[in-house]
Parts: C-alpha cells; sequence; structure tokens
C-alpha cells in the first residue's frame, strides 16, 4: 500500500486527523507496513512493547485477559484504528492481547521511531497522550452504558456496530458478542435464539449474520443509529 493510500485511511481516525501536519508526515515516514494473517497474535499480554500500531485494512481484536481466567474482549479495530500505545507511553508490559482477524495490514511505528519523534520534537508527547485520553473517555462511556442499559440492547448496539449483513464476509463469533457485552455465553444465546426466530438475525456455525438491521436498530436505539454515521 503506498503512503498516500495509508493516509488516507489514518486521515478517517479523528486524532490522526487532529495532528498537526507536520507530526502525521513524520509518524508515516518513522512507520512500516506489515502483513499479517487471519488469527495471528500481533501481540500478548505481558510483552514488552515494541511500539504502537494502526489498522490499514482488516480488523484486530484487543482481548483482556482477567485473574479469574475469563477473556473479555475490549475493542474491535478496524481501519483508521489505534493500538497499542499505553505500553509506549508508560514503558510497562502489554496489558491485553492484539489479535488479527481475517487477512491484515497494520502501520507499525517502533518504540526507536516514536522516540526519535519525541527527542526532536517533545511538545509531541501530549498528541500522543491525547490518544490515550480518547481511550479512557471511551472505556468510561461503555462501562457508564453497560451499568445502565439492558442487556438486549447492548447486544444489539454492539451487533449493529460490529456485525454484517447477509451479503458480506464478514461475521460476528457468538462468544465474542458475549465478552463485549459482558454477559455470558448461555445468556446471551438465548436472546439470539429469540431474534433468529423474529428474523432479525441469522446464526451460522456460531457465527452472526444481521437480517433486518431496521428493526435491530429499533432494538439498540438512538446511540447505535449515531455511531453507525461515524
Amino acid at each position: 500500500m503506498n503512503r498516500e493510500t495509508a493516509k488516507e485511511i489514518l486521515l478517517r481516525h479523528g486524532w490522526f486527523a487532529g495532528l498537526p501536519a507536520p507530526l502525521a508526515d513524520v509518524i508515516l515516514d518513522k512507520s512500516n507496513q506489515r502483513e499479517v494473517a487471519s488469527d495471528t497474535l500481533i501481540y500478548a499480554t505481558g510483552d514488552e512493547a515494541t511500539g504502537q500500531f494502526a489498522v490499514l485494512s482488516g480488523e484486530v481484536r484487543l482481548v483482556a485477559n482477567t485473574t479469574a481466567g475469563k477473556h473479555i474482549l475490549y475493542r474491535i479495530l478496524k481501519p483508521g484504528g489505534w493500538f497499542g500505545h499505553l505500553s509506549v507511553l508508560d514503558h510497562q508490559p502489554r496489558f491485553q492481547d492484539a489479535v488479527a482477524v481475517g487477512p491484515t495490514r497494520l502501520l507499525h511505528l517502533s518504540m526507536a521511531g516514536f522516540n526519535a519523534i519525541i527527542e526532536r520534537e517533545p511538545r509531541y508527547t501530549l498528541h500522543f497522550a491525547h490518544l490515550i485520553c480518547r481511550d479512557i473517555r471511551e472505556a468510561m462511556s461503555m462501562l457508564a452504558e453497560m451499568r445502565a442499559t439492558p442487556l438486549p440492547q447492548r447486544l444489539a448496539q454492539v451487533l449493529m456496530q460490529t456485525a454484517s449483513n447477509e451479503a458480506s464476509s464478514e461475521r460476528m463469533p457468538q462468544e465474542a458478542l458475549a465478552a463485549m457485552v459482558g454477559a455470558s455465553r448461555q445468556t446471551v444465546n438465548r436472546v439470539l435464539r429469540r431474534w433468529q426466530d423474529g428474523r432479525l438475525i441469522r446464526i451460522e456455525y456460531g457465527r452472526v449474520f444481521v437480517r433486518n438491521a431496521t428493526k435491530l436498530a429499533a432494538v439498540a436505539g438512538p446511540r447505535a443509529a449515531d455511531a453507525s454515521r461515524g
């Protein structure tokens, strides 16, 4: 993928789009592109930081591992999304797994590249900190929604944002849905079966396809509609 195409994709993300032009350009200059196969573990919990990443094509899922042995799906990143930046700034080990879903192309800003940018222009540190602030705000919003929103509505919101329609090849695993809404797979399955009977979704080989986006959006409420408009 050439530089201009990569830049165009990254500009879809509010953080990169808001950077000073010289910083955006130097990030591209100091970064390399990587292609990874489906199900590749990009990094694991406990790994030392090697830099931060952006998704150029494909999809990456960030999965947190709890002390009780449970796996919590934290985020799904699509083209334009960034990840791995917290460990770059605080120099602590990775606190989640990053896994490619489908063939994926990444932009990798190495630790050496990051350090070179900051050493030359220390004021740019604040812009990288802003990226972490965005993550914190999003995480707090998700926590508030999870506590206040009934399970069917949370589930519909996730499906509207991440699952795809009948014509698409993208699919959402049921276990990933359960992790995202903070419920057991058994509880989520009961809701999904009810929706499948009502022809809102289709379940095939443990994955979910949206069949009637209009009805599902009505369950999800206005928040999902706003998110789908970017």
